[in-house]
């Protein structure tokens, strides 16, 4: 049974020490794959389970408040970086989970055997990433969350039933 998720988690200079080890014991194909994780739910844990079945070993980028903010929209995420961090790596398919700022720079850390990514995500920032990945022979997978569940309609929904608030 899993309890102490800091186990799975490093900071982002330390991702590639921790993958290492995780390859030297054994788990010689690493997945990697990204993501805002806010509102942790069904959605994303069926998404990070089907993503480690393609390897030994998954490692999860998480990002960083200020890159949701950027590139998302500035009222996200709902969920502090350390928040959306830990609901990730308590999930049982994670070995390892940090925050990152930079796709390029996680990516290299990592160096992993296969990139999954959601199909629902940005396709004209993959196709960029895609080139980076065959570069260095990594496989590129996209998986579906297999979930009708999205923060999107998450957010869409507490807001339509609870509306505004009552003065």
């Amino acid at each position: 049974m899993r309890v102490d998720t800091s186990a799975y988690i490093c900071a982002a200079k330390n991702a590639v020490l921790k993958v290492g080890k995780l390859r030297e014991m054994g788990k010689k194909r690493v997945v990697f794959t990204t993501g805002v994780y806010d509102l942790y739910h069904t959605g994303h844990i069926l998404y990070l389970e089907n993503a480690a079945l393609l390897g030994d070993a998954l490692v999860v980028a998480v990002d960083s408040d200020a890159r949701v903010k950027r590139q998302k929209d500035p009222r996200k995420p709902v969920m502090r970086q350390d928040d959306r961090l830990v609901a990730v790596a308590s999930n049982r398919a994670v070995d390892c989970a940090f925050i990152f700022e930079d796709f390029d720079e996680a990516f290299q850390a990592v160096k992993p055997e296969v990139w999954v990514y959601s199909p629902t995500s940005d396709l004209g920032e993959h196709a960029r990433r895609l080139v980076m990945a065959q570069a260095i022979g990594t496989d590129v997978v996209a998986v579906e969350s297999k979930s009708a569940i999205h923060t999107s309609g998450l957010i869409a929904d507490i807001v339509r039933r609870f509306g505004p608030p009552v003065p």
